[in-house]
């Protein structure tokens, strides 16, 4: 008995230190498309970034073939938020580093010549050419305000410029908005449109002036991936569906706005989530991800393509690179290792020293593991007003676990005690 103890003591020795020190990343063994996608002035070439085996890299998809090629090649980054330069000779990305900080790169459409245009020291959100090529706007926040816990900072997101070349960097506001997504250029390319949570905003660039938009009363009470056809009459973008509004999960579908008659127009009826919607430049459509796996994580995104007038929903067949099983023994460690490993452990635990101890003690190991479970209940009262809430969320939900297993052990103590009697 004192071997089977001692073995389960060192499996669950393991397992919690595995568990806590382990990379919580759940793209580390990913593979699939990325969140967001670019199409070429020519309608003739997707870009997107994908995940092999946990590595994100941009590539370009023909849109007559269907196949695909990688066109950047990370080391240790990840790529991704592929943009094209209205020319479609240029195309811009962000590379995440191990802190999660976003660099702006800017390369040329096969991904040769990369060059880094922002620094190490912002953080963006998010970028797009200017209407001649020559310039990038993009939002960013301070580095080290970003990597600031969540209601710490006081700096927040803002707009800047730079040359291609990666010279004139240029903060245009200073507004520290929370959120600063959805960047649009005007048709003329003298405005520059984006959303701030329900709030559209607009730059104009000559006049280096910001003013809130007449969008804003136009779209829904929250738009998503708000984005404008070239001719700007039209804007496409996602929310929740009306009859999702009620439930536990919200459903996210398509939309598409006329500007000039205020009319929308439901485009898809998927009951998932749909993102990065991209008008075709030369036919009357919207490319746009399925989120097949909505909402776990992580996604499993398709490419579909629709009809502005709301016909039928096709998805493209990209032809793409398959997983390798080279991290295999590690993803499965790192699937067996979770909550309900432990728990089965430290019940098992419980058990053999019920086991153990009976049959004079037999309540004794419940006993302790009440008295643990009690004091981390306390404790995380006590850490939560200390200053740090979610610390005493997290102290509480594991005194929560170990009192659920405590249970199950105390109703094996009372069945195997009325048993012997």
């Amino acid at each position: 008995m004192l071997t089977g103890i001692a073995v389960t003591v060192l499996l669950l020795a393991f397992s919690v230190s595995y568990f806590l020190m382990r990379d919580s990343d759940a793209y580390k063994y990913h593979t699939g498309l990325g969140s967001r996608l670019a199409l070429s002035a020519d309608d003739q070439a997707l870009a997107f970034s994908y995940y092999k085996n946990g590595s994100e890299a941009i590539y370009s998809a023909d849109m007559d073939t269907m196949k695909s090629e990688q066109i950047t090649f990370p080391k240790e980054d990840r790529h991704r938020h592929p943009a094209y330069s209205r020319d479609g000779r240029k195309i811009l990305y962000v590379s995440e580093n191990k802190e999660r900080i976003q660099s702006l790169f800017v390369a040329n459409k096969n991904g040769s010549a990369p060059k880094m245009l922002s620094g190490d020291s912002l953080h963006v959100a998010d970028a797009l050419f200017s209407a001649d090529g020559q310039k990038v706007f993009f939002a960013a926040i301070e580095g080290e305000e970003f990597l600031k816990a969540e209601g710490e900072t006081k700096e927040g997101l803002d707009l800047y410029s730079v040359g291609i070349d990666g010279h004139d960097l240029e903060q245009l506001t200073d507004s520290d908005h929370f959120t600063m997504e959805s960047l649009a250029l005007s048709r003329d390319g003298r405005e520059i449109y984006f959303k701030d949570f329900t709030d559209v905003y607009v730059y104009n660039i000559e006049e280096g002036r910001k003013r809130g938009s007449e969008l804003t009363s136009q779209m829904p009470a929250e738009p998503f991936y708000l984005t404008f056809s070239l001719d700007g009459d039209k804007a496409a973008y996602t929310a929740v569906s009306p009859e999702s509004e009620n439930s536990s999960l919200f459903e996210y579908e398509l939309y598409v706005r006329n500007l000039r008659n205020g009319e929308s127009t439901r485009l898809t009826d998927l009951k998932s989530s749909v993102v990065s919607p991209v008008f075709y430049h030369n036919e009357d459509k919207i490319v746009f991800l399925h989120d097949r796996n909505w909402p776990a994580s992580p996604e499993e995104y398709r490419v579909h393509t629709v009809a502005l007038d709301g016909g039928d929903v096709e998805e493209l067949s990209l032809v793409l690179p398959k997983a390798d099983s080279s991290n295999s023994p590690m993803k499965f460690l790192d699937a067996a290792v979770n909550g309900v490993t432990i728990g089965g452990l430290y019940t098992l635990l419980l058990v053999l020293a019920i086991l153990y101890f009976r049959p004079a003690k037999t309540f004794r190991p419940v006993l302790i593991s009440l008295a643990l479970g009690i004091l981390g209940i306390i404790a995380s009262f006590i850490v939560a007003a200390t200053g740090d809430p979610w610390g005493g969320i997290a102290v509480g939900m594991i005194s929560a676990y170990i009192l659920g297993c405590t249970a199950i052990a105390f109703l094996f103590a009372l069945t195997l005690k009325m048993l012997v009697k």
